[in-house]
């Protein structure tokens, strides 16, 4: 979460217009393939690359090669997790909703360019997936 929230400051910095736009038709890919997350896992698949592909856009407006690599490779760290995290929650309508709220006020932050609002949106949204995953697994 710190890196992710680290990535967003310094996107709001040093994002351009064009990085504003690929994050507004990220975001709105991301919620029209809300349908997905009812067609079973492959549905749940879709969604997920088009989510990741959201966080990716924001993460990029960072302009550090360095950081993107390091969150990347924590990306891939916890695929497995974030599966399983999909199959438990993201079936859910009322949390799907909720998670899809935190996706709009993260664009909000972005566009308004609000960057302590965005991390401290950036930290809650990714740490939630983690507290989940934490009273599923004991």
């Amino acid at each position: 979460a710190h890196i992710e929230a680290l990535c967003i400051v310094q996107a709001i910095d040093n994002g351009d217009i064009d990085w504003e736009a690929d994050v507004l038709a990220a975001i709105h890919r991301m919620s029209r393939a809300k349908h997905l997350i009812t067609e079973g896992l492959d549905g749940l698949l879709q969604w997920e690359a088009k989510h990741q592909a959201f966080h990716r856009t924001i993460a990029r407006g960072c302009g550090s090669e360095s950081l993107l690599q390091i969150r990347q490779s924590l990306y891939e760290r916890t695929a497995r997790y974030r599966l399983m995290w999909l199959r438990n929650n993201m079936v859910s309508e009322a949390y799907f909703d909720k998670n899809h709220r935190e996706h709009e006020q993260l664009r909000e932050c972005v566009l308004n360019r609000d960057r302590e609002q965005a991390r401290q949106l950036m930290q809650h949204h990714l740490q939630m997936p983690s507290l989940a995953l934490e009273n599923l697994l004991s």
